[in-house]
């Protein structure tokens, strides 16, 4: 058999059928269980980022009244009222984190109950930096009941000092986790 030499019957033959390109659409059944796991894994934590976030409301507000405290320590004539609420928020904060927690001590030991070193011993035990029934921090109590004088003479890096623990507290205690939904 003779072979043509010219490429005659390469010219009459059909371009070859290629299959279709395969569908991304629907996904096979292994994506779609990723999908509903991804899916459920941010379902619950944005439903845990909403539960904390509304939980810790109370932070939230005590550090935007601190932050106005700290504005009114800047002028000489709030400096006064503004030393004495000082104490008064971080009692307000914690009697708040009490009520809301719903701790599991919360029968035995109410800080709205508490005074003197037991009160600080309270703040110390909640926070993980413990340092208000020593140092500077006990100096915190003598505010409310200071007389002006000794207000005023109160130094800029004391007062500061006062107010970093305060926030530090405020921002860092510990309280008991909430029950789960």
């Amino acid at each position: 058999m003779d072979l043509p030499t010219s490429n005659t019957w390469l010219t009459n033959l059909h371009p070859p059928v290629m299959p279709p390109e395969p569908s991304l659409w629907p996904p096979a059944p292994g994506w779609w269980l990723l999908a509903v796991l991804l899916s459920g894994l941010v379902l619950i934590w944005a439903v845990r980022s909403w539960r904390l976030w509304r939980r810790d409301g109370y932070r939230r507000a005590a550090l935007k009244e601190l932050g106005r405290i700290r504005f009114q320590l800047r002028s000489d004539e709030h400096r006064t009222q503004a030393l004495r609420a000082l104490p008064q928020l971080l009692r307000r904060t914690a009697l708040a984190a009490s009520r809301q927690s719903g701790a599991a001590d919360a029968p035995t030991v109410q800080p709205q109950s508490l005074s003197g070193s037991d009160w600080w011993g309270w703040l110390d035990r909640h926070w993980p930096e413990g340092r208000f029934s020593a140092g500077s921090g006990e100096r915190l109590h003598r505010l409310a009941y200071a007389s002006e004088a000794a207000l005023d003479e109160l130094s800029e890096s004391l007062v500061s000092e006062l107010c970093d623990r305060v926030e530090g507290w405020i921002r860092q205690h510990r309280r008991p986790e909430l029950m789960p939904c």
